[in-house]
């Protein structure tokens, strides 16, 4: 396990320099962008076209998923939010239960587009699901776990799960690779300095550097072992996206807007730190 720190330039003099781990709802939510209501939600389709087919993430969650569940099963997916690849399985027919610490403020407009929908608040670390399941889907979580966190939430799951049910899950992030520590804690925390130097002179305004503490990271055989010593034997894995953490540089971002072939340059170079790692889990 790695701690994994985002660097941000800001002229909210009034921040935290220094900011600790989201452990809320409504941090992980501010997190992840909003759970507001909006105007996307006005159709299924201008749903899909923002928060599904327009998020890299969800379109390669939805192509390990796919592959892995079938409509007969019950699903129930942990910190939802949004709810978008859920909904989408909805959309195909398949059983949904959404959860999350507390309701998001879109959820009534989901509903409306998807009546069958239901979403529980549930702390996955305090307590197991209250039904049994076939499948646990859990995406974009455990990257906010310390260990013995993520001890609790394996163990939680395999408790919330029939015999031979499966927990589908998504790694939060690339692995505990030298070349993602590099990026995220060496290069990004450089390049924010240099924002930060010409946002400066741009607005002759202060600008100070936030410190977040955004999760951790961690290898496959960390997050393997931890789920086997709750239960939770590995039977499938794939890797997905390989270009993430370069993008998260706003110098290489933009250099692969306008040079698109160095995104399969780069792409190889990011083979050892896919920031997209699914896994299958299944309870013995």
């Amino acid at each position: 396990m790695k701690s994994w720190y985002k660097y941000i330039a800001t002229a909210d003099l009034d921040a935290a320099v220094v900011q600790p781990i989201s452990s809320t709802f409504e941090e992980h939510e501010n997190d992840l962008g909003g759970f507001e209501a909006n105007d996307h939600y006005v159709s299924k389709e201008a749903f899909f076209q923002t928060y599904f087919h327009g998020s890299r993430r969800a379109c390669n969650y939805d192509r390990f998923i796919a592959k892995h569940v079938t409509k007969d099963q019950a699903i129930l997916s942990l910190a939802s939010g949004r709810s978008a690849n859920e909904m989408m399985l909805m959309d195909r027919g398949f059983n949904v239960t959404c959860s999350d610490l507390a309701l998001p403020e879109s959820y009534p407009l989901a509903k409306l587009m998807f009546p069958q929908m239901e979403q529980w608040e549930l702390d996955i670390l305090a307590r197991p699901s209250e039904m049994r399941f076939d499948v646990v889907l859990c995406l974009s979580l455990i990257y906010l776990f310390d260990d013995q966190q993520l001890a609790s939430f394996f163990a939680n799951v395999r408790s919330s799960l029939k015999e031979s049910g499966y927990l589908i899950l998504d790694s939060s992030g690339p692995p505990d690779h030298y070349l993602a520590h590099w990026i995220n804690e060496v290069y990004l925390k450089y390049e924010a300095k240099v924002v930060r130097f010409f946002r400066r002179r741009k607005y002759a305004k202060p600008y100070i550097i936030i410190k977040k503490h955004h999760g951790y990271r961690r290898s496959d055989r960390d997050i393997v072992d931890a789920a086997l010593d709750c239960g939770l034997a590995l039977t499938a894995q794939e890797n997905y996206d390989f270009t993430h953490e370069f993008e998260r540089s706003r110098v290489l971002g933009r250099m692969f807007d306008v040079l698109p072939f160095l995104r399969a340059v780069f792409g190889l170079l990011g083979r050892p730190m896919p920031y997209t790692r699914m896994f299958k889990l299944q309870r013995g």
